[in-house]
């Protein structure tokens, strides 16, 4: 007989085999391998006996070990009387039964010893050695299941697909066996019929699956999914200038498996605001000013909707602001800010003093001032500062070169004597003027220059006195000339 210590050691050993199908988690629920049928799980119900969560680890037990001399039996039980170890100590294959409240497992276990081990069949021996290990087995004698999982743990399946699920038992000994054939399957809800962990032609719904193999089961969860509407262009940006735009919409129907089916002429179509029609397999949807409408599409009660803002057009002077001499022009630009795109050409243009081209470009800068620019595209507007000023003078001798339309230059003289302006208008004519500069800054009465449009070299010559402010002026019909001249 085996003294008190090495039933301690062989109930020890059961322990830890059997700890994972008590608290391996909520995957794992003990049933009798002999009741009638699957006990009622309710796992948030509190102090449900089947939720491994109610209790505690073996190592956080107070037990006491109790042999009962007359049965020759030794009862291993926790101080809450959850659980209880029976163990018929003169033989090792006798039956041992766990209680957890009414439910009970029926299992054998096998000694293993240091000189005496049962799996390579040794012979019997009276020097068995030291007690190592305890096998479990079945009452079968097949290897005792610790736990059961059902694969996948979550699905979701479309309508009518196939949804399949896999068996998997853990053993006490590290084995594995896929037990989807033989196990017991069952659905919470008599809509889903499970035959071998197969579910044919799913319908819509939620339900739980169950497998069941000898004294585990496990659960997984089934969701069974319609399609989903998607209406596309799901989101759109559009610039109103005043101009109705019809935007195409299609509608698709879009399944889990990610298979998706046009259903733009089935579904019934609405649009909160502005007008929709259908078209060519298309719902076209008319824009009809500033704002923000959502496009509906709806089939077997099923919703899909997109949304149209409508903003105005946003313009932009390209630069916002310019500071120009006296006499000289400016050039403005006009840019779409969504796109960039050059809208200069395409605006109307004015300003509130000197001279604006629907060109964008600023003449007759003959005097010191602030002007506002404003461009006009469709019925959206942008402003833009213009800032003239006096350059400062330039004492001679000076040599300029240039081209366009017009160029304007203003001088100083230090004393009083005659200038003289060599230029050189290349072969398209333009023409040379000196004025005085007013005291304002204005363009004052002309000096000198040449008799109207010339072409190639030539000079002219005038008096000056010291302190006088002249302002030399090169003009021509034409953007595309070219000319220089040299002051002394």
């Amino acid at each position: 007989m085996l003294a008190g210590q090495g039933y301690t050691q062989i109930l020890e050993m059961i322990m830890k085999r059997l700890q994972p199908t008590f608290f391996q988690g909520t995957n794992y629920i003990v049933r009798s391998g002999t009741g009638s049928g699957l006990p009622v799980v309710d796992p948030d119900t509190p102090g449900n006996p089947y939720d491994p969560k109610t209790i505690r680890a073996f190592e956080d037990f107070d037990y006491h070990l109790e042999y009962n001399e007359e049965d020759e039996l030794i009862s291993f039980t926790s101080h809450d009387g959850l659980i209880r170890y029976t163990l018929n100590k003169d033989s090792f294959d006798d039956l041992i039964t766990i209680s957890v409240h009414t439910i009970k497992i029926d299992f054998k276990i096998a000694l293993i010893y240091e000189n005496y081990d049962l799996r390579r069949h040794d012979p019997e021996t009276d020097e068995k050695g030291k007690l190592t290990d305890v096998i479990i087995l079945t009452t079968d004698g097949e290897p005792f299941p610790l736990g059961l999982s059902v694969q996948p743990q979550n699905l979701v399946v479309g309508v009518g697909d196939r949804a399949e699920f896999k068996a998997i038992i853990q053993n006490a000994d590290g084995s594995t066996f896929d037990c989807t054939n033989v196990a017991e399957w069952a659905t919470d809800d008599p809509n889903y019929t499970i035959n071998q962990g197969v579910i044919e032609n799913a319908p819509e719904g939620v339900c739980q699956v169950t497998a069941m193999y000898q004294m585990v089961m496990a659960y997984a969860r089934l969701e069974v999914k319609s399609f989903v509407v998607v209406v596309e262009p799901q989101s759109t940006v559009v610039e109103y200038v005043n101009i109705d735009e019809v935007i195409p919409f299609k509608a698709f129907a879009v399944y889990p498996n990610g298979r998706r089916v046009d259903i733009t002429a089935e579904c019934t179509w609405s649009v909160s605001g502005w007008t929709g029609s259908k078209s060519n397999n298309y719902y076209n949807v008319t824009v009809m000013g500033i704002g923000e409408v959502t496009v509906t599409a709806v089939l077997n009660g099923k919703q899909g909707e997109a949304v149209i803002e409508s903003q105005p057009t946003q313009i932009q002077i390209i630069p916002p602001s310019r500071t120009v001499y006296v006499g000289n022009s400016a050039t403005f630009g006009v840019m779409k800010v969504r796109t960039g795109e050059d809208l200069t050409n395409h605006c109307i243009w004015s300003i509130d003093k000197y001279t604006i081209g629907q060109d964008g470009i600023v003449v007759g800068t003959d005097y010191v001032g602030t002007a506002t620019i404003t461009v006009n595209y469709k019925g959206s507007l942008a402003t833009a500062t213009l800032n003239v000023e006096l350059a400062p003078p330039r004492a001679f001798p000076d040599s300029v070169s240039g081209s366009g339309k017009f160029y304007a230059k203003d001088y100083v003289s230090d004393v009083s004597k005659t200038v003289t302006i060599e230029y050189n208008m290349y072969s398209y004519p333009d023409k040379i003027d000196v004025y005085n500069v007013n005291a304002n800054g204005s363009t004052g009465s002309r000096i000198a220059g040449t008799d109207g449009m010339v072409s190639y070299s030539g000079s002219i010559s005038f008096n000056v006195t010291a302190g006088q402010k002249i302002r030399i002026v090169v003009s021509s019909d034409d953007d595309g000339t070219a000319w220089k001249y040299y002051a002394y």
